[in-house]
């Protein structure tokens, strides 16, 4: 008989916490007392922040402290507390944030703090705001109808000048960091320690973050007047995260790459066609 331990005494206790934490979170937004919700939200997000600290510290990734899902996180946080009007950060945590859950594969794996937590970073505030927005007492809920150009554009240029909050000092950030720590940019485009980084590539990179930033800012505008949408894509990003984290223990610990499942089941219907 087997009596080894596959797993720590902190995995057990991350893997009740993080259980704990999903039910009551799951019955709090089913209660759906605003109020609860929303300290709920500023409570367990900044928590669930500084818990990232210790471990990105060790792990040496404290560079992706400074990165935009943070700051969007904790503007969202300081609007749910003080009560702002929750449409000016809605396009961000169901555009940006909800597109890269997706796509860059977030995981609820339980027993693993740091894939979990990064699954929350980016999903939490899209599950909270979700709730708070749709089923909100007041008049501030748009429709399709409402989905004009003035709309659009208003809440586009709110979007940009949040962004820009952001953008400027990561800017100066990246383009005056020599270090050969990991960061986005080395994640991003695979760039080895050794390595050194031009201005150019990284002006190129800013570029790039930015041209998808505003792409995904402008389809979560949408989401925010089409609420059926809205609710088909946190589905998706919900349902993403469980079977990422489903896969991760099948293929012990590799994550599912929808987009090159995608093409390579393209080529091959190409293949049999051409057949």
């Amino acid at each position: 008989m087997d009596h080894s331990k596959p797993y720590t005494l902190n995995q057990y206790f991350t893997y009740n916490m993080l259980i704990v934490l999903i039910v009551s979170t799951a019955w709090i937004l089913g209660k759906n007392d605003h109020d609860t919700i929303k300290w709920w939200f500023v409570v367990i997000m900044p928590l669930l922040l500084i818990v990232r600290i210790p471990d990105f510290v060790k792990k040496q990734y404290h560079h992706f402290l400074v990165e935009m899902c943070y700051y969007v996180n904790i503007v969202s946080v300081g609007c749910i507390l003080l009560d702002f009007d929750i449409r000016y950060v809605f396009p961000f945590l169901h555009g940006p944030l909800m597109m890269y859950s997706i796509f860059a594969g977030d995981a609820f794996v339980p027993h693993d703090l740091s894939k979990t937590t990064s699954f929350a970073v980016h999903t939490f505030g899209t599950v909270v705001s979700r709730r708070l927005y749709w089923t909100s007492d007041t008049a501030d809920i748009l429709s399709h109808d409402d989905l004009t150009y003035y709309s659009f554009t208003h809440y586009l240029l709110w979007g940009a000048v949040i962004y820009l909050c952001w953008i400027i000092p990561y800017s100066c950030y990246l383009l005056t960091y020599k270090g050969t720590s990991l960061t986005m940019i080395r994640h991003t485009l695979k760039i080895k320690d050794s390595e050194s980084i031009s201005t150019f590539r990284k002006l190129k990179y800013l570029f790039s973050h930015a041209v998808s930033t505003f792409c995904t800012l402008s389809f979560g505008i949408v989401l925010m007047h089409v609420w059926q949408l809205d609710y088909i894509m946190v589905f998706i990003q919900l349902l993403s995260g469980l079977i990422q984290g489903g896969w991760h223990y099948y293929s012990q610990g590799h994550r599912l790459n929808f987009y090159k499942i995608m093409t390579q089941y393209m080529i091959s219907e190409k293949r049999q066609k051409i057949d």
